[in-house]
């Protein structure tokens, strides 16, 4: 049976959607271009400068991008908004739009059981880039590029264990004391 919403509840739920879809959108943007710059130094720093031709690099690049732009345009709409609904009241401590309370809470505690997977994930990343760059840098004659990417994905994956850290403190402030 229907819940009958005043025109109040109504505005609040679409200004809540709103400022929703304008921070999923900012946040799946600085996501692609990361990534799109990760792509960018490989094609120019390992594969133009390596054996391929560089023509090949740069057609690697631009499938890469349609590939990433085809799942921006056609991916699973309705899985990532419940997630970034999600994201976002865990990130701001608040319900907005449609978000459920049972939800939020249900991703708050898969956070907190996923930290130690997380952590050991991105640790192995740091260091198999770490001994990359090393191993990269001692070689004779240096590689040069080769140790330039190794040090950026390094810095991606502390990047990706700060983050994991915050997500992790958001998680566990929700559980203990959810907003009303």
């Amino acid at each position: 049976m229907p819940r009958d919403r005043s025109a109040e509840d109504d505005a609040a739920i679409r200004q809540g959607e709103a400022e929703l879809r304008s921070w999923d959108r900012r946040r799946r943007l600085v996501v692609e271009a990361v990534l799109l710059a990760y792509a960018a130094g490989y094609a120019f720093l390992v594969l133009g400068g390596g054996d391929a031709p560089a023509a090949l690099s740069w057609v690697l690049l631009l499938i890469f991008a349609l590939v990433r732009a085809a799942a921006w345009r056609w991916g699973d709409r309705g899985a990532r908004t419940d997630g970034a609904r999600t994201d976002f009241a865990l990130r701001h401590r608040r319900l907005a739009g449609w978000a459920q309370s049972g939800m939020v809470r249900a991703r708050a505690e898969q956070r907190l059981r996923r930290a130690r997977l997380r952590r050991i994930g991105w640790g192995l990343v740091v260091a198999v880039c770490t001994t990359i760059t090393v191993v990269a840098l001692l070689g004779d004659p240096p590689a040069v590029g080769l140790a330039v990417f190794g040090a950026a994905l390094v810095a991606g994956a502390v990047v990706q264990l700060w983050l994991g850290e915050r997500n992790l403190a958001e998680a566990r402030r929700w559980v203990a004391d959810p907003p009303a």
